[in-house]
């Protein structure tokens, strides 16, 4: 079920991405550690997705998202993204249907972050689209 609900969040992402009018394509196959390349007045960002359905205190809206590389043809991790592997980290809140948008250096060398809490370092990207064109 992961698997469908990763491809699912790369769908929306998709979407949403198409709708704001940034050319969105795909690398053939998963060998790559990130999902997508997006383009719009000429830059060009790799953007790796990410999704959660369920907060750690999902009453009080914090989510923790793990933030591990697949190995593939694996279930098994490969540890915390390094600095080359992506630009933006896109993460999807699929309850309250929000994206978030963080560029890699502020999630370099971790394996999992918290969003939705009030003090949050993380709430700035909420929704910052316009980070797929800086």
């Amino acid at each position: 079920m992961s698997k469908v609900k990763g491809e699912l969040a790369e769908m929306m992402f998709q979407v949403e991405a198409t709708k704001r009018e940034y050319v969105v394509s795909k690398p053939f196959g998963d060998n790559q550690t990130y999902d997508f390349i997006v383009e719009k007045e000429g830059i060009v960002k790799r953007v790796q997705i990410k999704s959660t359905s369920h907060g750690m205190h999902s009453r009080r809206g914090v989510y923790q998202i793990n933030i591990v590389k697949s190995l593939p043809g694996s279930k098994r991790t490969g540890g915390a993204y390094q600095e080359n592997d992506f630009d933006i980290l896109a993460i999807q809140v699929v309850p309250l249907n929000e994206w978030y948008i963080i560029p890699m250096k502020e999630i370099l060398n971790k394996t999992g972050i918290g969003i939705g809490y009030t003090d949050s370092k993380y709430n700035q990207y909420k929704e910052a689209w316009n980070l797929l064109r800086e």
